[in-house]
């Protein structure tokens, strides 16, 4: 079953900030979800995931550590995005983009046509 996933994004510059929602991805898996969100930011996400450092996964309450050792990709799947993170702005001249999206829930074919006449669905095969 396909699910619907609302993205959500942030844009952080030295002065202030703006979040809101881009638009919806319906997914068999948040594995494409990643993979769609990674494109439209230009692939950095792979390329932090490519250096070999690894990161602590923490539960909810950020007391428990609920995975060692995790690559950069499994932070950012576990955390859904990279718009719940700590964002440093200190060399950012313009400002720093920051995507997420919400646990996806289930939707019938029948509600992705009705949903797709008033909001802007993107279908990720």
């Amino acid at each position: 079953m396909s699910k619907i996933y609302e993205i959500e994004i942030t844009h952080y510059s030295p002065k202030d900030s703006v979040t809101g929602i881009l638009c919806y991805y319906v997914a068999n898996s948040e594995e494409k979800v990643y993979q769609k969100i990674n494109g439209l930011n230009y692939g950095s996400w792979d390329k932090i995931n490519d250096k070999n450092k690894y990161y602590d996964i923490y539960d909810e309450s950020g007391l428990n550590i609920i995975k060692e050792n995790a690559s950069y990709k499994e932070l950012i799947m576990n955390k859904r995005g990279d718009i719940n993170m700590e964002v440093d702005l200190s060399s950012s001249f313009y400002g720093v983009t920051c995507y997420g999206w919400s646990e996806g829930k289930d939707i019938s074919e029948k509600e992705i046509e009705t949903l797709s006449k008033f909001i802007k669905i993107e279908i990720l095969q």
